[in-house]
């Protein structure tokens, strides 16, 4: 008798894949389902060299977009679906491809019509809790949360490109940006004065700066200093090959700092106005801090919509007032 196929549907963006990610091994440890994703094309790295997993589709966000995923939906002959997003849309597209489970979450701004069971989006409640009650759903059981944390699996075939003899951390001096935003409320202005004292606290240190080459900061972070700061431009599976033997990561609410979680890097994670308890204090071997202001937290709003999440009204400065002091703190907890 042939396995039940499960599709799972995570479209982006890289930071939010990286915490679903707990669903695939959480899954396949308490089923025998065949497990597919369907997620954006340029975000099918993040899924492709993972032995879970049986395939990947990619799509584009775009009206093709959407007809594609449907069709892939109807062809697939999928049993279940999981909808990790809080889109009606898509709960629609399982519908009409005839699958018959269909599972996802419920709010009061949502409707649920189209799905089989659903479970509460419940903002108190901790993104990797909240994901992984998916699969207590699909399970009709209890998921012990803690056996499951964020994972990416490199590729293997590359070359690490990492020959080194004396210690490092990574520094990712970026955070937030996507389709919608720059998300300046998410941005940390005090980069270079946290390398400059990293650098004589831990002088046998090296310290790799990575993000894109095109970053205007990343190249003024660089000139400033002398071949101890490195910059790290490669691919994802660089990057994680990068952490996996890092003494210490310290990046902002963004997709290196889970991609750090995910390779079991020491980690401190520098937040703004979303709250980092709900968001990476089921993470292990992560320290954060937080920026305190009134307006604190905020999150994305439902269906992704560019509001309150991406263009903050009150102009709010959140990351100013984190010191650099405050960082060497945390990181003095960690390399000793």
């Amino acid at each position: 008798m042939a396995q039940k196929k499960l599709l799972l549907i995570k479209l982006g963006s890289l930071g939010d894949i990286l915490q679903v990610s707990p669903v695939i091994p959480a899954i396949k440890a308490k089923t025998d389902y065949e497990i597919y994703v369907l997620t954006f094309t340029q975000h099918k790295e993040l899924f492709q060299f993972n032995p879970k997993i049986k395939r990947v589709f990619g799509i584009n966000y775009s009206f093709m977009g959407f007809i594609k995923a449907f069709f892939i939906l109807l062809r697939g002959k999928f049993h279940v679906a999981i909808n990790t997003h809080r889109s009606s849309r898509l709960d629609l597209l399982c519908y009409l491809a005839g699958i018959s489970r269909r599972l996802g979450f419920s709010s009061p701004e949502k409707s649920t019509r189209f799905l089989t069971s659903s479970v509460p989006f419940d903002l108190a409640i901790s993104r990797h809790k909240r994901y992984l009650a998916l699969v207590s759903l699909l399970i009709n059981d209890n998921v012990d949360t803690t056996q499951y944390l964020p994972e990416f699996i490199p590729n293997e075939s590359i070359d690490p490109i990492i020959q080194l003899e004396t210690s490092y951390i990574v520094i990712a001096p970026f955070g937030g940006a996507n389709s919608f935003s720059q998300m300046p409320t998410r941005k940390w202005g005090k980069y270079q004065q946290l390398i400059s004292d990293l650098l004589i606290k831990y002088p046998s240190y090296i310290i790799y700066v990575v993000g894109s080459a095109e970053e205007e900061i990343n190249l003024n972070v660089l000139a400033q200093f002398d071949d101890r700061v490195r910059g790290y431009t490669k691919s994802i599976h660089h990057l994680a090959y990068l952490l996996q033997k890092a003494a210490l990561f310290i990046g902002n609410d963004s997709f290196p700092l889970f991609m750090a979680v995910s390779q079991q890097c020491p980690s401190i994670g520098i937040f703004g106005p979303t709250d980092a308890q709900l968001i990476v204090s089921d993470y292990k071997n992560l320290k954060y801090i937080q920026a305190e202001v009134s307006c604190s937290p905020c999150y994305n709003p439902l269906d992704g919509n560019a509001s309150i999440a991406y263009n903050c009204p009150f102009n709010t400065r959140c990351m100013e007032k984190i010191s650099v002091t405050n960082i060497l703190e945390l990181a003095s907890k960690i390399i000793r």
